[in-house]
């Protein structure tokens, strides 16, 4: 899976706080998470129970993913709005900033401590801003996702413009 970093995100660490967020479920190891200069790359394959996030401050309105065995490529598109930062923190404890929470996460299941497990899956998410709302307004959240099916070769002219990596740097950002 792939996570296209806004371009702003190359300046300094501190400018726009963390890269990635990455402690939901204690730290992701680094066999499972790969950041590169303009992309985050989180291993989801339902094996190690684990969950990042990236705030707006980072996000750009695109996501993807990439599944090799089936040449799939999944691409969420969805809106940022402008007026709107606050989004619901959805890290496990009590929250000191509840609406300081990230705009894209990914979850990877995996084994709990005791051996039980949800099932073998992961999942792309992005929220949409959290709004305190009178009666009668209203904010849009629009999100569409994609699946196209095709030859590497086809994949990655997608992901080499829409996702700004290869389908090459997404399959060796795991490899072994």
């Amino acid at each position: 899976m792939g996570i296209r970093l806004d371009s702003f995100c190359n300046g300094k660490k501190g400018d726009r706080g963390k890269i990635v967020k990455d402690d939901y479920f204690g730290n992701v190891p680094e066999s499972s998470l790969k950041v590169s200069e303009n992309a985050v790359f989180f291993l989801a394959d339902g094996n190690f129970r684990s969950k990042i996030g990236i705030s707006l401050k980072r996000a750009f309105p695109l996501i993807g993913s990439y599944d090799a065995k089936n040449s799939i490529l999944t691409l969420i598109k969805f809106s940022l709005t402008d007026n709107i930062s606050d989004y619901v923190n959805s890290a496990l404890e009590i929250q000191k900033e509840p609406f300081s929470g990230d705009v894209i996460n990914s979850y990877n299941d995996g084994p709990y401590d005791d051996g039980s497990r949800l099932g073998q899956f992961y999942e792309l998410e992005v929220s949409s801003p959290a709004a305190f709302l009178e009666p009668g307004e209203d904010i849009i959240h629009i999100q569409r996702t994609y699946h196209v099916e095709g030859s590497e070769k086809v994949l990655d002219v997608f992901t080499k413009s829409l996702l700004s990596v290869s389908i090459e740097e997404i399959k060796k950002a795991f490899k072994k």
